[in-house]
């Protein structure tokens, strides 16, 4: 009887990114706006009512900026982050993401707009991003579990915006 042969497939090359690079090992963040760590969360809200909450943590300083979508799209991750620039209370020295396709093109090319280096996470290692995913956490079960929320995404804004100024630190 012939012996069945499985050939491995073929792994297409890495897309090459016109900003975005690997995180170098010998970088390191050690004060307020060196690295802000930037994830989305998936929400059912309602039967067939889901929210792509965008979520910006600064790892030193334990200061969040969320805004909630539609669809975790690039576009929306570009006006997001206009959003973070904004509220940020000191320069954003750099941007730590995972390798989601929101990500990518509109969002890739505003942060290289405006000077702001872009590190992506390897593939399956959410714990590089441990910080923003615990506050991805905090979102899921201290707010979207507790709050009343309505169903359009700009009613749902506002009361993000008004849980992100209780959860940020006063200064």
């Amino acid at each position: 009887m012939p012996e069945l042969i499985r050939k491995a497939g073929r792994k297409s090359p890495p897309k090459t990114r016109p900003h975005a690079i690997r995180k170098p090992k010998d970088v390191c963040f050690e004060k307020p706006g060196d690295v802000i760590q930037i994830d989305t969360l998936t929400l059912t809200i309602a039967p067939g009512r889901t929210v792509k909450h965008f979520d910006a943590y600064d790892v030193f300083a334990k200061w969040t900026v969320a805004k909630p979508y539609s669809q975790a799209a690039a576009a929306n991750a570009a006006d997001f982050l206009a959003k973070v620039t904004a509220e940020m209370p000191w320069p954003i020295k750099a941007i730590q993401i995972d390798g989601g396709s929101e990500f990518m093109a509109e969002f890739e090319t505003a942060c290289q707009d405006n000077e702001i280096p872009l590190h992506v996470l390897p593939p399956r290692w959410p714990k590089l991003n441990g910080a923003v995913e615990r506050c991805n956490g905090a979102w899921r079960y201290e707010f979207y579990a507790t709050v009343d929320l309505p169903t359009q995404i700009d009613k749902i804004a506002q009361h993000v915006d008004a849980f992100q100024h209780l959860y940020n630190p006063v200064s």
